[in-house]
């Protein structure tokens, strides 16, 4: 059937759906979803009410954006469930929204807000922990301190952490980070957890607040411990496993050290001491 013989509601509802293989009748509830879309970071060149590339361009970057939905470009009932629960979220309409990954590197990142930027980072380099995230916020604010580890050209402190060359690979086209994984079907709220956690800390951060260091497990070697250590003010090092592993093998020294993951098998980050 034709895009305009549905509403907005009808949708909603589990009546029929939009695309681009329907005639492209102008539609006011086609008009709607563009409006919506582009409310949080996602436009249409298309005519409004018009269902063409650009509308389904748009619907796909949005389905890409939620865990859970098929990114086919089709706007049906999932599609707009999710848009309709996150369209007037902080998490959807103040952070996240895409950007090309070529627009995120170390020199443009003070062209957008710190909180945004932070959130992004730390969502970035971890995506299903929020404890690991937290350690991440510990430690870009850790840093934020110590000029040794900001690009002294910067004048935020945060973003001047994780701009500084060879501090942050997640700061160069990373596409967690350009276009961060925002939603999740079945979510209350719509929104992705581990993103409104990353979001959450950015904000508490780069608005003064006091962060929380939290307790992982202890480190020794190659092995998880199941003793607590907690993160300090002094723990200024995260890297990846797969880099932590290297350094125990060519004996670097370490100290408190401790991750938040059960063991050190793939993903996920080990912090220690300076």
């Amino acid at each position: 059937m034709a895009n305009n013989q549905y509403s907005y509601q009808d949708i909603l509802g589990g009546k029929g759906s939009w695309s681009d293989k329907a005639p492209l009748e102008k539609s006011d509830g086609v008009a709607q979803l563009q409006r919506e879309l582009g409310s949080i970071g996602y436009p249409s060149a298309d005519a409004p009410g018009i269902f063409g590339p650009a509308t389904k361009a748009a619907v796909r970057a949005f389905q890409s954006s939620a865990i859970g939905l098929k990114a086919d470009g089709v706007a049906g009932k999932s599609t707009l469930t999710v848009l309709n629960k996150v369209k007037g979220s902080k998490y959807y309409s103040d952070f996240g929204k895409p950007i090309a990954a070529s627009e995120w590197t170390p020199s443009k990142l003070p062209n957008y807000p710190a909180g945004d930027v932070i959130a992004r980072i730390i969502y970035a380099e971890d995506t299903n922990n929020a404890k690991g995230q937290q350690g991440v916020a510990c430690v870009i604010n850790n840093r934020s301190g110590n000029a040794a580890y900001r690009d002294s050209k910067i004048g935020n402190p945060y973003i001047a952490v994780v701009a500084k060359a060879s501090q942050y690979s997640t700061a160069k086209g990373n596409a967690n980070a350009a276009a961060p994984k925002r939603g999740r079907t079945g979510a209350e709220d719509g929104i992705n957890p581990y993103w409104k956690s990353a979001v959450d800390l950015a904000e508490t951060m780069t608005g003064g607040g006091s962060l929380a260091y939290p307790a992982g497990k202890a480190v020794s070697g190659m092995k998880v411990s199941s003793a607590a250590r907690k993160m300090t003010v002094g723990h200024y090092m995260q890297i990846g496993k797969s880099k932590y592993a290297q350094y125990v093998k060519k004996g670097r020294a370490m100290s408190e050290v401790l991750t938040f993951e059960a063991d050190l098998d793939g993903s996920g980050n080990v912090f220690f001491l300076k």
